[in-house]
């Protein structure tokens, strides 16, 4: 190995996390500068979008640190676009695995940049709201050209560790996060239903679909409705809810509006889904008087939800839903 992954600092007693050169290693930085490569990203609710920044010499990285101004953070993904090479296996989440200035995201070795050359990052803003941040690079600048071995070839295509150049689930450079964008394994679902009114004080579900066995997805597209009369949008009569595994979803749990209709869904989410979870549009009738005995005759409630499934071997190690 040419590095160590951490140390024992025995006037502590801890290991540090960090990648620690050999004594080989350590002498090529003799005359080398610490820098940081700073990558401002602003992104409006939910949406990707790549940013860069350009190496300033031959610009060793060793790890990362990101910010973000909105508590649900965001995912990134590092890549060097003239080698169409992730520097990592999947997308980093923001405060975990891609790091803090107090516990930085380490590479598994350091990477190389050629003075000038663009370094690319690919971030998804998970926030509902309009959210910004910055991913800072960390490593350094070295005083001269690097032993040629130590530069990464242009011919390599490497899609992460373990993966083959002709992978189609490896993260490419134009790929963005599976629940973001349906990859080429993805399956798309389109699942619309359609219930008779509720009596009054009852909670039916309206449509419901399960991530399978190996697989993820992810919910884009929602609608609801209601045929027939004696509900007003938004008066509170009617209560529809997004439920997982019965438990209603965050902010999902009291949507008294029409999100669209069933032939015109409305954009949604993503809400993402891990395997056997099993999703549901439910409506309760808050208000909605009965015919004498039986369900208004003629009332009925709609919906529909739109999505894809994918492997689940696609996601990050850890997930943030």
């Amino acid at each position: 190995m040419a590095a160590y992954m951490g140390v024992w600092l025995t006037y502590r007693g801890m290991m540090t996390p960090g990648f620690v050169p050999r004594r080989r290693e350590r002498m090529k930085l003799i005359g080398s500068r610490p820098y940081i490569a700073v990558i401002p990203w602003s992104l409006a609710a939910q949406s990707t979008d790549s940013f860069f920044t350009v190496a300033p010499g031959w610009f060793k990285v060793w790890g990362a640190t990101a910010s973000s101004i909105q508590p649900q953070g965001a995912e990134v993904l590092l890549y060097d676009p003239l080698r169409k090479r992730p520097l990592s296996d999947g997308p980093l989440f923001q405060g975990s695995q891609a790091g803090t200035g107090e516990e930085p995201f380490f590479f598994k070795r350091p990477y190389l940049f050629e003075p000038g050359q663009r370094i690319l990052v690919k971030v998804a803003n998970l926030s509902t709201v309009a959210n910004s941040g910055r991913l800072n690079l960390c490593g350094f600048v070295l005083p001269g050209r690097p032993d040629p071995k130590d530069i990464p070839p242009i011919t390599s295509l490497g899609l992460g560790d373990g993966q083959p150049a002709t992978s189609p689930e490896g993260y490419r450079m134009v790929q963005r996060p599976p629940w973001i964008e349906m990859p080429s394994s993805g399956e798309p679902f389109n699942l619309s239903g359609t219930i008779r009114m509720p009596a009054l004080g009852v909670t039916a579900t309206i449509v419901s679909i399960v991530a399978g066995v190996g697989r993820s997805g992810v919910i884009n597209r929602l609608a609801n409705q209601v045929i027939g009369g004696g509900w007003t949008d938004g008066d509170g009569n009617l209560v529809f809810q997004i439920t997982r595994n019965g438990i209603p979803e965050r902010d999902q749990q009291d949507l008294l509006s029409s999100l669209g209709e069933v032939i015109e869904p409305s954009p949604f989410g993503p809400l993402r889904m891990t395997e056997n979870d099993v999703i549901a549009l439910t409506v309760f009738n808050n208000n909605v008087p009965p015919a004498i005995g039986v369900p208004p005759a003629g009332q009925l409630v709609k919906g529909r939800l739109d999505g894809w499934f994918y492997p689940k071997d696609l996601d990050p190690p850890t997930r943030f839903l």
